[in-house]
């Protein structure tokens, strides 16, 4: 679990959490966020690095980079769950 500072995102920060942890894990990463952090996420980099899939009912709804996004009203904003 890291926190973002969404005054100043570094989406490449955020790509070496996720390598980070992959390598560690030997899994592909999903990311669990508040539907507000994403959303700021979004109207930082519309269209560009997040693509909205359908909404199923697993909660996925939409991708980092080809990785799940998962929203979670619990989780505070700014923070990004990587698992």
């Amino acid at each position: 679990v890291f926190r973002l500072d969404l005054a100043k995102v570094d989406i490449d920060e955020l790509r070496n959490r996720i390598n980070k942890f992959e390598q560690c894990t030997n899994k592909e990463a999903y990311l669990i966020m508040s539907g507000n952090t994403m959303s700021c996420l979004e109207s930082i980099y519309p269209f560009t690095i997040w693509h909205s899939v359908e909404y199923s009912k697993t909660g996925i709804v939409a991708e980092f980079d080809h990785r799940k996004i998962f929203i979670d009203k619990d989780i505070a904003f700014g923070k990004v769950e990587i698992r």
